[in-house]
């Protein structure tokens, strides 16, 4: 299978002929973005054999690409296949991507700044002594981004991971000079126990208030949700 991007312009202009991007594993987990200048940015990850690799490219100002960037390379932790990246825009027109990636056998959520040489300093943001799946990336009204995370427990019962007893982290991030991601120190929002199967979990942000909130589903069916104070960290 493959890859492509189609630009769709706005406007009356004609949107363009789809271009092929790269070859990619079926089911490919993908995230794109259009930047304020008229670049394309795609990430994407894909599964091959229990091997998952994570690949970003950006475009030039008329959504023309070039080859992607191989940003990680690695063994699936567990046997299980991690959730898609994740793009946003921030206030300041700076763009920032999150992503679940693997150290020393565990799962970590990482997180770059992406400007107009692509892809900048990757930043671990998680504890990588716990496997943590990325659930959610938000921007704020202050130029910062929220990223959510869930941190799946050992199972009592096989070698893997169990999905049902998962922690939810939240963090808060911005995007530093010269290209890299400054976050705090993770904040426990929920419990082990406390939620359901990885990927039902989600943040945003109030853009009046800069109030953070995050939601997720409990085992039994409920919807759970925790708010950011005002002032927080």
């Amino acid at each position: 299978e493959a890859i492509y991007a189609r630009d769709m312009p706005g406007s009356n202009r004609s949107a363009r002929s789809p271009a092929r991007i790269a070859r990619a594993a079926p089911h490919a987990r993908i995230a794109a973005l259009r930047s304020d200048d008229g670049r394309a940015i795609l990430a994407w990850s894909e599964t091959r054999g229990g091997i998952t690799r994570v690949y970003a490219e950006l475009s030039s100002p008329d959504v023309r690409f070039g080859a992607p960037r191989l940003l990680e390379r690695f063994a699936d932790p567990g046997g299980l296949e991690p959730p898609p990246p994740r793009l946003v825009r921030l206030l300041s027109e700076s763009v920032m991507l999150a992503w679940t990636g693997a150290e020393s056998g565990h799962w970590v959520v990482r997180t770059a700044a992406v400007d107009l040489n692509g892809v900048r300093s990757i930043d671990t943001i998680s504890s990588p002594a716990r496997n943590a799946l990325l659930a959610g990336l938000a921007p704020g009204p202050d130029g910062e981004a929220y990223a959510l995370w869930s941190e799946p427990q050992p199972s009592s019962t096989t070698t893997g991971l169990d999905l049902s007893d998962q922690a939810v982290y939240a963090a808060r991030g911005v995007d530093a000079y010269p290209g890299r991601t400054i976050f705090t120190a993770p904040q426990r929002i929920s419990a082990p126990g406390d939620r359901g199967s990885a990927g039902e979990a989600a943040i945003a942000v109030d853009p009046d208030s800069d109030r953070a909130i995050a939601a997720w589903r409990t085992p039994g069916g409920a919807i759970d949700y925790s708010l950011r104070a005002l002032g927080g960290s």
